[in-house]
């Protein structure tokens, strides 16, 4: 019997100090891309709004003809497909171990560069990002790259 009640009670308490279970991350399809720039990402100027459309979010930083728009657009693809809408086009980097691509162009009216950036097996994200500002599509290019970055220490691992 005191057996019984020893065993009972260490059963009793390992159940107690068990360490909770911790939520599973959400799956890549069902990431809020809302949530992957934050406020003051782009050069210190503050994000003046964000609105998702479906695996996609449109963000805006900054409120007058200096604004950028950012747009960021989770794939379920591997890299390969989501690259083939580049075609020849592009400028491949890396950032960590990752791949991407992006392509730049300028008019006299805007910057602007589309990416496709590697985030794991069948996981890539599509970012876009414009402004009127005027800089040339290199110094626009390293700040997709930049926050590509960003975005690829926020989704879940």
């Amino acid at each position: 019997m005191n057996k019984t009640l020893g065993a009972v009670a260490l059963l009793a308490l390992t159940a107690c100090t068990a360490a909770p279970e911790q939520p599973a991350p959400p799956k890549f399809e069902e990431i809020d891309a809302c949530s992957l720039l934050k406020s003051d990402d782009v050069d210190g100027r503050m994000r003046t709004f964000a609105l998702k459309d479906g695996t996609a979010c449109h963000f805006q930083f900054g409120s007058d003809k200096t604004a950028m728009r950012v747009t960021v657009r989770l794939h379920a693809q591997t890299f390969d497909e989501a690259r083939k809408a580049f075609g020849d086009r592009g400028y491949g980097a890396v950032i960590g171990d990752r791949p991407m691509v992006r392509d730049c162009s300028a008019s006299e009216e805007r910057v602007e560069c589309t990416s496709i950036v590697d985030a794991g097996e069948r996981k890539n994200f599509e970012m876009a990002v414009a402004t009127q500002e005027q800089v040339g599509p290199d110094v626009l290019g390293q700040t997709t790259q930049g926050l590509a970055a960003k975005v690829l220490e926020r989704l879940p691992k």
